[in-house]
Parts: structure tokens; C-alpha cells; sequence
């Protein structure tokens, strides 16, 4: 018993002991372990600078009042912008750049934890710059829309575009041209909308299968001529079908089952003064079935599909509107039941808009539009080049190489043409056209190369010295360029010197300053500038920098150091080998018109008169021959590849001669330099024929057609030349110091 109440007596004692133990803790203050709370949070930006529409992201980290990492993992994060014009973010912390100006803009971090907050910042600066380069220079391209079918009325055939297309290359001297065709498909401007998938059957060529086939072929030949042709399309306008059987506007269904298509506030279809429309947020965000796709993005890639558009790398967008033209009583949005309904705000479409765009340019392809600022609110810098109607006045904020427009904006930065109405008035002489390109788009190509300055209200100065006044008046270096409607200005899209001169009303006698980097030109040639190309006028002498010109009213001249070669751009005509007459290259509509004398293309050296253009990789020169003259038997006039304009260089050949009366189409080769050159006799054959040469890594072929469409193979020769070199036409006359003529056309070059 003893040991049990001794063993009661030691629990007892140890339970009082373990309370009072337990009590005497409880008693110590709760503040002495408290858990450490947030004292600070920091906030980087993956990038410090951004371009219009470039990206960034946020991240925050903190610090607990222990010293320690806070773990954010649960913390209710927000984000803000100083200045949601320069740039977003949203609640994960993903920064996009804005399209509508450039500035410093900061963005602040806010966190949240077990009830603490912090906050933080970061700056971010946005550069006027695109984020994503643009295929073409705008700034320094002619930028032009044919009306080829509107209202039952055709305009231009697709073969009748290509005709134009050549005139105006001749009356811009080269300058590199994008053609927008409007009222290309269906039948006609403004027809099956919201489709693009039928080519007008009106515009189709005789011959070919499709009209689409017809479209694909001037889209290709266009470029020959520095030229680019893509379309004009609209991705607003909607319309119900006017057959039975819907094929004229076969989406309309499918878009209006699919609520695409815009509606009042009430619920009806909403019209406005162009028709219907629909909303870019509902096309890009209802998936075609079956896909992966959305219906904007099937419809881009169909007409992708469908024609070269990623080739020529830019498209137009007719009406691109943010907010839709004229008043209405439930607002201007594009679709206010979406607006009610679906919270599709002017803003919301706006931003679907730039999602559109940079579908286009993941696919290589420029967006340019109707508009920059008219019936939007945001004018999408950094992401539209282009606008046909240009109304921001913004040029010393935003240079030419980022946005310029059609017509529009403040002439003393420049202002180009358009041209679609002298196009569709008279196609045949295209009339006051070359009055246009002279007074507009020639001095606008000229300033658009220069750094603006500064703009005092009355004059702008630019780089290099030059100034642009109201009225309208260049200089530079105190030299006149331009006066109202006479203008003196370097063509400097030119591979050589050319200067572009033009009167409205005609003068007499006018002495002009030739640039600095004449200095040296003695005399100059003047040529006639017309549909057909140059016509030589006259060479005049230079006197203390100065020539002394007189024009006739709306006459304009290219202006061209004595003896230059008026080829197009890239082209170059000289003599190989010692020559005992000088040979020429003369060009127009097409035709190549060469003169040249030398003694052979054969044995260990050369000695001819050569057109050529340097050329790298792999190519197939294709040439017609007419109207040789030959002085001596075996005179020869051909295409050649060459891999130097050293007389001894390694070359091929396919040529014809009349080789002693027998009439024969020939190829040569010389496969070292130095070394003697081998000729083969292919074939019987008269002018005109084609001839064809075609480099595969270092097999050389060549090839003889009589017609231009089936091409029998002549030669083929290993030969190890340079990556880049020299391919053109030649003549020689085969008796030296004499001159033979031949002609060159349906020159290409692929």
C-alpha cells in the first residue's frame, strides 16, 4: 500500500508540475511568435525597351520582415500602368507595347499576403519603332490601287493590268511600285464578302483555264517590271446573298448561324452606309469545327492558299474600321448587341484588330489600310505601315520609314500619289499621270530618306541640309530642287546617277545646280520621259555645276551623265575584251536593243558588247533574239553566264549566228579561265527564237525553243564558278571595229 500511495504521490506532483508548466507558457506574450508578414516586393521587366506592340514580362519577388524569401505562390498579385496609350500589362504580368505613341511609362506591382501589401515599380521605355519589321519600305515604294471591275463595269482585264503595269514602270523610271487590284474578285469591287474565294471570270486572260490562273500569272509577271501586285480586300463588310443558291455570298450563312455577323442593340442586323458588317472579336473567336483554326484565320489561309499573297508579302485592308461611319441611336460600335452582350467594345475590336495583323505577319505579310486615325481609336503605328488616306500630322514624331500614307498629311514632308483614277479614266495614255509622279511622289521618295529635323511652322529642315517651305519649295545647300511645279531631284532609287526634271507650265533657260557627287560630268543627256521609256532629246554641257534647261509645259525629262546607259535598274551594259568599236545598250518597253563589236567569243578570249545584271544562287535566263544584223559571216547574238568581265573568264553560252549563210543556233563553253573555249552546232533556225540558260549549283544548261513554250535541251558543262555573277545578252559582231544590232525581249530572269 505504501508504494501505491508513494506511486499516487509522484503522478500527482508530476501532473501538477506539467500544469503549471503548460500555464507558465501560456502566460508568455502571443508577439514574441508572431510569423514574419511582407516587407517589401521587387519587380523586374524581362526587357527595359520596347518596340510598338512589343512584349515583356513582369516578375516580382519579396522579402518577409524575417529576412527571409516570401513565397508568393498564394499573394493576390495586380498590375498597373502609368499610361495605358504606351503600354499594358495584365494580372499574370505580361507587358505589351501600345500602337499609338512612343514615352517612358511605369508599371507597378502590387502584392497582396496574409493581408499585408506592397507595392513596387519598374520603368519601361517604347520606342517609335515596329517590333517586327516590315517587309517593304514604304516610305521609299509607289504605292498604287487598279480598279479592275466595279458596278458591271470592267476596268482592267488581268492582261490589260499587266499593259499598264509596263507604261507606268517606263513613266517611273523603275521606283519600286506595290499595286493593290480592287474589284478582283467575284464580279467586281465590293462583291461576296465576307468570301474572298473566286477570282472575277470577267478579268480572266483568253487561254487560260481559270481566272485564277490569269491572276497567279500577273502577279508574277508584274514583278519584271519592279512592280509587286497583291490585292485589295475587306475584312469588315458582309452581305446576304442576292442567288438562290448563295454561291454569290457563300460565308454569309455560315457567319450568321455562327453570330458573327454585326447586330443593333435590339438584335436585328445591323446596316451602315456600306451595308452590313461583322465583328472581328466574334470571327477570330469562334472555331471552325473540325479545326484548330478560327474563321479569320481560315479565311486567310484559304486565300493564301489559293494565290500568291505570301510571295508578294503585302495586303490591303478596305475599311478597317474600329468604330463603323455615320450615326446611329445605340452608338457607333461595330456590333452593339455583342457590345451588350458579349462586352465587345470599340476597344476590345480594336485590340482583335492587332491580333489580325499579327496573323498576316506571321504568314511574312504586310498589313496596309484605308485609313491611319478616321473611324478608329487607336491608329495601330508599329503595326500598319500604310494608309491610303493619311491624317495624323505627326511627321516629326513619326518618320516615313515607320508610317506614311497615300495622299493626306502636310506637303512639306511630301505627299505621294495614288493614281487609281487616272488608271481607270485612261488606262491607254494614262494621262497627267507622269505630272503626278513628278510633283508628288518624286519629291516625297526624296525627303522620305532624310532625318526630319525640326518644322518651325513655315519650313522643315532636314539631314543634309535640305529645307521644305510653304509654298512649296526644296533646297539643298541653298540649291533648288523645287519651286511650285518645277522640280530638279535625283531619281536615287536608281542604280546610277539619274535626275528627274518636270515643268507644270514650261520654262526657258532655267540654269539648275547639279548634287556634289556630279562633280566631274562634263555634259549630260536629256531624255524624254514617256509610255514607252526614253526618247534622247539633246546633250547639253555643264558649266560651274549648272545645266540650263527649257521644258515645255507638263514635260518631263531624265537627266543623265553623257554616254550613261539608260537600262532598267540593276542592269549594266560595257564592252568585254578590247573592242574596236564601242558598243551600247538602249531599253524600252521591254526590248533590250543592243549594238556591239569585237572579234569572237571563242578561243582563249573574248571580245563583245554585254548586257547583264549580277545574279547569285541558281537561275534560268530565258531571252527571245530578233532583228539580228550581221556585218560579217559568223556574227553572234545571244545570252550568256559568265563568271567575270575578264576577257579569259570561264562562261556559257546559247547563241545564234548565220554562220556563213547556214542559219545556226549554237552553245559554248569555256570551263577554266584561259582556257579555249568549245562550241557546239545544235540546230537550223531563223529570228525570232528563244534562247535559255540555267544554273543548277555548277551544272550549266542550256536550252533552244522556237516558240517560246517547248525548250529541247543544247549543252551541259560542269563549271566551278563564283556564287555571284554576270548573266545578260551579248553581241558580236565578228569583225572587229564594226557594229552588229540585235534585239532582246521577253527577258526574264528567275
Amino acid at each position: 500500500m505504501e508504494r501505491v500511495d508513494s506511486l499516487r504521490k509522484y503522478v500527482s506532483w508530476f501532473s501538477a508540475f506539467f500544469l503549471s508548466v503548460v500555464l507558465l507558457t501560456l502566460s508568455v506574450p502571443l508577439t514574441a511568435y508572431a510569423a514574419p508578414t511582407l516587407a517589401s516586393v521587387n519587380v523586374t521587366s524581362s526587357k527595359s525597351t520596347l518596340n510598338l506592340d512589343g512584349t515583356a514580362v513582369l516578375t516580382v519577388s519579396g522579402l518577409m520582415s524575417d529576412g527571409t524569401a516570401a513565397n508568393l505562390s498564394g499573394a493576390s498579385k495586380t498590375f498597373t500602368s502609368s499610361d495605358t496609350d504606351l503600354a499594358t500589362v495584365d494580372n499574370s504580368g505580361n507587358v505589351r507595347a501600345e500602337t499609338k505613341k512612343a514615352g517612358n511609362v511605369t508599371l507597378t506591382a502590387s502584392v497582396t499576403l496574409s493581408g499585408t501589401t506592397k507595392s513596387n515599380t519598374v520603368p519601361i521605355t517604347v520606342k517609335m519603332a515596329p517590333d517586327v519589321p516590315f517587309t517593304y519600305n514604304y516610305g521609299q515604294t509607289l504605292t498604287l490601287k487598279f480598279t479592275m471591275e466595279k458596278d458591271k463595269k470592267v476596268y482592267l482585264t488581268f492582261e490589260k493590268a499587266l499593259e499598264v503595269i509596263k507604261k507606268i514602270d517606263n513613266l517611273t523610271r523603275g521606283i519600286p511600285k506595290i499595286i493593290y487590284l480592287s474589284g478582283w474578285q467575284f464580279t467586281g469591287k465590293d462583291t461576296g464578302f465576307p468570301a474572298w474565294s473566286v477570282v472575277d471570270d470577267h478579268l480572266k486572260r483568253p487561254g487560260d483555264a481559270t481566272a485564277t490562273d490569269s491572276l497567279r500569272w500577273l502577279m508574277s509577271e508584274a514583278s519584271k517590271y519592279n512592280t509587286t501586285v497583291s490585292l485589295h480586300i475587306n475584312m469588315l463588310d458582309a452581305a446576304p446573298p442576292t442567288l438562290s443558291d448563295g454561291s454569290d455570298r457563300p460565308l454569309w450563312q455560315t457567319y450568321l448561324d455562327n453570330d458573327i455577323i454585326a447586330r443593333n442593340a435590339d438584335g436585328t442586323i445591323r446596316s451602315y452606309v456600306w451595308g452590313n458588317a461583322l465583328s472581328y472579336t466574334r470571327e477570330w473567336t469562334t472555331q471552325v469545327p473540325g479545326t484548330s483554326k478560327n474563321y479569320t484565320q481560315k479565311r486567310i489561309d484559304d486565300l493564301i492558299a489559293m494565290l500568291p499573297i505570301a510571295q508578294a508579302g503585302t495586303i490591303h485592308i478596305d475599311a478597317f474600321h474600329q468604330y463603323l461611319p455615320g450615326t446611329f441611336t445605340d452608338g457607333n460600335d461595330i456590333s452593339p448587341w455583342h457590345r451588350d452582350h458579349n462586352g465587345i467594345t470599340k476597344q476590345v475590336e480594336a485590340d482583335t484588330q492587332k491580333k489580325i495583323i499579327r496573323y498576316w505577319r506571321s504568314k511574312g505579310i504586310d498589313v496596309t489600310a484605308e485609313f491611319d486615325s478616321n473611324y478608329r481609336i487607336n491608329p495601330l503605328i508599329g503595326l500598319q505601315p500604310m494608309a491610303w488616306h493619311y491624317g495624323m500630322n505627326r511627321e516629326m514624331e513619326i518618320p516615313a520609314s515607320l508610317y506614311v500614307g497615300g495622299d493626306g498629311g502636310n506637303p512639306r514632308f511630301g505627299e505621294t500619289m495614288l493614281g487609281q483614277d487616272i488608271v481607270a479614266s485612261d488606262p491607254t495614255n494614262l494621262s497627267g499621270f507622269l505630272e503626278q509622279f513628278s510633283t508628288k511622289t518624286l519629291p516625297w521618295y526624296y525627303l522620305n530618306r532624310l532625318n526630319r529635323i525640326s518644322d518651325n511652322g513655315s519650313t522643315v529642315t532636314f539631314s543634309n541640309n535640305v529645307l521644305s517651305s510653304n509654298p512649296v519649295s526644296i533646297t539643298q545647300n541653298g540649291n533648288t530642287l523645287r519651286t511650285n511645279n518645277d522640280v530638279f531631284i535625283p531619281a536615287l532609287w536608281r542604280s546610277s546617277k539619274e535626275i528627274i526634271a518636270w515643268s507644270t507650265n514650261g520654262y526657258t533657260n532655267t540654269a539648275w545646280t547639279l548634287p556634289s557627287d556630279w562633280s566631274g560630268v562634263a555634259s549630260v543627256d536629256i531624255f524624254n520621259i514617256g509610255l514607252n521609256g526614253l526618247t534622247f532629246k539633246q546633250t547639253l554641257p555643264i558649266t560651274n555645276s549648272k545645266v540650263t534647261l527649257s521644258l515645255t509645259a507638263k514635260e518631263g525629262v531624265s537627266i543623265l551623265p553623257h554616254g550613261s546607259s539608260v537600262l532598267p535598274s540593276g542592269w549594266v551594259a560595257a564592252d568585254v575584251g578590247t573592242v574596236g568599236a564601242q558598243g551600247s545598250t538602249s531599253y524600252s518597253s521591254g526590248k533590250y536593243s543592243l549594238q556591239g563589236s569585237g572579234a569572237d567569243v571563242s578561243g582563249t578570249v573574248d571580245e563583245f558588247h554585254y548586257a547583264y545584271k549580277q545574279v547569285s544562287g541558281d537561275f534560268t535566263l530565258t531571252a527571245r533574239l530578233a532583228n539580228p544584223s550581221s556585218p560579217a559571216a559568223y556574227s553572234k547574238f545571244g545570252i550568256m553566264a559568265r563568271n567575270t568581265l575578264a576577257a579569259n573568264s570561264e562562261h556559257m553560252t546559247a547563241y545564234w549566228s548565220p554562220n556563213n549563210g547556214q542559219n545556226r543556233v549554237k552553245s559554248s563553253s569555256r570551263l577554266t579561265a584561259g582556257a579555249a573555249s568549245a562550241s557546239i552546232d545544235f540546230a537550223g533556225g531563223t529570228p525570232p527564237l528563244y534562247v535559255r540558260v540555267n544554273r543548277t549549283g555548277n551544272t550549266f544548261t542550256t536550252y533552244y525553243s522556237a516558240d517560246g513554250t517547248t525548250f529541247t535541251q543544247m549543252n551541259q558543262k560542269t563549271i566551278t564558278m563564283n556564287s555571284s555573277i554576270y548573266v545578260g545578252m551579248f553581241v558580236c559582231s565578228n569583225l572587229d571595229g564594226t557594229l552588229a544590232n540585235a534585239d532582246f525581249d521577253n527577258v526574264v530572269i528567275n
